[in-house]
């Protein structure tokens, strides 16, 4: 495939001379040469050479926006271009199936506000030595003052249809034929984006498809060209299993690049693209979120004859999928380029780049805690049944019991944690001989637990009760096992008592800064142990025990949690959920009584919850 990039690099002349140039007007080309342009004089496109890094090295390519970041692609790609392709910036569709035509004149792919042209875009074409610029879309997506602005210096021509689909469509007519055609949903951007640089090498076209049929559009030209094969790119959700049956029924041969996500999907592309000769030496990583940075990247990504995956732009290590396809070619990276500014992927990229290939990862594999995963949890302390579950047995046999009660939370696909929630700072009910009425745990028994919990891949939580000391404090006590991939922390409020108060005489509370300090601590915890994301849990049962909720801080690498503390019947506990429960950045969890609940919730009771908990526990 490589070979193939490098030669058309050669041949760039003769398709930028005819395929750009003289396109018919009823393809909705319309080229108007700008006087004063000096013929083309067959020096096509020249793509940089750099020296390949020793070692490994991750770069990022961004500018301060969209457009800047596409500019910064051209030109670490591009040493000379004789034609340029100009997307919307503001749309994602025209730009997606552009990349097989890109590659193929060897131009770079830059975009535009519909009403101006930016001067950083004016700057590169310049720069690179462009002779000719074709407009994707329609004057609703780039303006006829833009093309006039271009007309003064350059060659102009438009390709457009009636719609996204109708522009795809006359697209593909500028590939030259293969025997295969990519069809990716128009209603989302992120499959398309993934397969843009695997149909740029294999000179393939991509067709627009309605989640659930055949555009007309999409159907005429797929009959026109006649491909051997038509490849799917997505689940069912981004193209129903109707549409697939109707291609076969029409006699196409299909197959299907999906996974369980758009992450997930992004890596099936990158093997296809691997078997067709990609190599696996340079992967550039775009977020799956948000697509504008990443847009101009499909041709330069075939141009350098690597592969593109879409990750969580801010916890790269959250895109479970991702983090494993990495890992396992980790010998073989040389070159990772983060596409976009830290506004769209993290300031500290490099940095989960590398805790990523570092491998420290969850019991069960992968680095994203929540909602990646739900935690069933056994409340309490080993050496008593006074304090919860966890204690009516030996550790050993409370790490089965966990298993026997996460199992039945098992559905809809999200693995299950078994968990210990471990008092490790017990409130007492004397002063003891600190006067702070808390107790802390001998280090050897905590050890026990979490030896326990791991034989059968589960997750240990060390839950704080303070008394009269403070939450950051009484953490740092255990720092040595919350430095490990597979230990959390959960804060109890009920039991932070003020200078007056005593444990078990009143309801304790925590103003939100304190917890802030304590998130603060634990979030550079992961970040300097290359840890995966870490569970902080927060009891509340009562507003005033997290006092300024709304302050609370969300933390890269933290997946902060409020857990429904309290008691009861079913109306009173969901009246307490319905108080304490919050939403995005945060979670929420549950929590369930043995004997103080009133008819207990049973798991399918749980899952039906709105929202629905990613952490339960039982005491």
């Amino acid at each position: 495939m490589r070979a193939r990039v490098v030669m058309r690099a050669f041949l760039v002349t003769l398709l930028a001379a005819y395929a750009t140039a003289y396109v018919p007007a009823a393809m909705g080309e319309a080229e108007q040469p700008a006087s004063g342009v000096a013929a083309d004089d067959g020096s096509g496109a020249v793509l940089r050479q750099d020296p390949p890094p020793e070692g490994r090295r991750v770069e990022r390519l961004a500018g301060t926006d969209r457009v800047g970041t596409a500019v910064a692609v051209a030109r670490a790609t591009y040493a000379r271009a004789t034609v340029a392709l100009l997307a919307s910036a503001d749309g994602y569709a025209d730009a997606l199936v552009a990349a097989p035509y890109a590659a193929d004149l060897g131009a770079p792919l830059l975009l535009t506000p519909r009403d101006r042209l930016p001067e950083a875009v004016a700057d590169v074409l310049a720069d690179l030595g462009v002779r000719r610029v074709t407009l994707l879309g329609g004057p609703a997506a780039i303006s006829e003052e833009v093309a006039d602005t271009l007309r003064r210096t350059y060659r102009v021509g438009r390709v457009a249809g009636a719609d996204r689909y109708g522009t795809a469509a006359r697209v593909a007519l500028l590939v030259p034929a293969s025997d295969e055609v990519f069809l990716a949903t128009g209603a989302g951007f992120a499959d398309g984006l993934a397969v843009g640089p695997l149909a740029a090498a294999a000179g393939a076209p991509i067709l627009l498809t309605l989640p659930d049929r055949l555009p007309e559009v999409t159907a005429q030209r797929l009959a026109e060209r006649g491909p051997r094969r038509v490849t799917l790119v997505g689940g069912s959700g981004a193209i129903a299993p109707e549409v697939e049956s109707s291609l076969r029924a029409d006699g196409w041969q299909v197959r299907r690049l999906s996974g369980a996500s758009r992450h997930a999907t992004s890596v099936a592309v990158a093997d296809a693209a691997i078997a067709e000769g990609a190599s696996p030496a340079e992967v550039w990583l775009a977020d799956g979120e948000r697509f504008p940075d990443a847009l101009a990247a499909g041709p330069a990504v075939a141009a350098r004859g690597g592969v593109l995956l879409l990750v969580d732009g801010r916890r790269l290590g959250a895109a479970t999928p991702v983090g494993d396809w990495l890992r396992a070619r980790k010998e073989a990276l040389r070159r990772i380029v983060v596409l976009g500014g830290p506004g769209v992927m993290a300031p500290d990229a490099a940095a989960q780049i590398e805790a990523i290939l570092a491998g420290r990862q969850l019991p069960r594999g992968g680095r994203g805690l929540l909602p990646e995963h739900r935690l069933v949890a056994l409340y309490g302390h080993s050496s008593t049944p006074a304090l919860g579950s966890m204690g009516e047995q030996p550790p050993e046999q409370a790490a089965d019991r966990a298993v026997a009660a996460a199992q039945p939370y098992e559905q809809g696909g999200k693995p299950v944690l078994p968990t210990f929630e471990f008092i490790a700072t017990v409130a007492t009910a004397g002063p003891g001989t600190s006067g702070l009425y808390r107790a802390p745990t001998d280090p050897a028994v905590i050890q026990r637990s979490l030896d326990a919990i791991r034989r059968v891949r589960g997750y240990l939580v060390l839950d704080i009760q303070p008394g009269r000391s403070d939450f950051l404090t009484e953490s740092k006590r255990y720092e040595h096992f919350l430095a490990q991939p597979d230990v959390g922390l959960a804060l109890d409020p009920e039991w932070r008592m003020a200078p007056d108060q005593r444990p078990g005489e009143a309801v304790g509370s925590v103003h939100a800064s304190e917890i802030n300090a304590v998130s603060a601590w634990l979030a550079d915890l992961v970040a300097r142990h290359a840890l995966p994301e870490k569970l902080l849990l927060l009891h509340q049962f009562q507003d005033r025990m997290i006092r300024e909720r709304h302050m609370l801080e969300p933390r890269e690498g933290l997946a902060i949690t409020v857990q429904m503390d309290g008691f009861g019947s079913r109306s009173q506990k969901l009246a307490t959920y319905a108080r304490t429960r919050t939403g995005p950045p945060l979670h929420n969890g549950f929590k369930l009584f043995y004997d103080e609940d009133v008819n207990l919730y049973q798991p399918h009771e749980v899952l039906a919850l709105d929202p629905v908990p990613d952490f339960v526990s039982y005491q």
